[in-house]
């Protein structure tokens, strides 16, 4: 992972439904993502070529959709399944994601979790 190119996204703040409890299911929250995205810049960067490069507002676009669309319970299974979307769609070769839930707990400013991808080789 270290010395690989990659675009970061910082605080893709995202409304959705997220959580376990029953409030949790009835009532839209903020969550806030961070994307490391990982993919050589040599093929978009020696040109200045935007057709070569991965477009980070599309992407952050359709992951918000994809997020709220789902409705995920635990904020574990929604890092890996977007993880898993970002890999599917995008010509990534890694994903290292955040997703953070100020509103998770009210004895603490937030919660996350982090998981990092690799594109399988196959």
């Amino acid at each position: 992972m270290i010395g690989e190119d990659h675009i970061t996204v910082t605080g893709l703040e995202i409304e959705t439904i997220v959580g376990v409890y029953p409030a949790e299911r009835k009532t839209v929250q903020t969550i806030a993502i961070d994307l490391k995205l990982f993919y050589p810049f040599g093929p978009s960067a020696l040109n200045d070529d935007f057709q070569k490069a991965v477009d980070y507002d599309q992407l952050t676009e359709r992951l918000s959709a994809y997020v709220q669309e789902k409705r995920f319970e635990l904020l574990e299974t929604l890092s890996i399944s977007c993880c898993d979307y970002l890999l599917d769609n995008y010509p990534l070769s890694a994903v290292a994601l955040t997703v953070h839930k100020p509103s998770a707990l009210r004895r603490a400013s937030c919660v996350s979790a982090t998981f990092y991808k690799k594109r399988n080789p196959n």
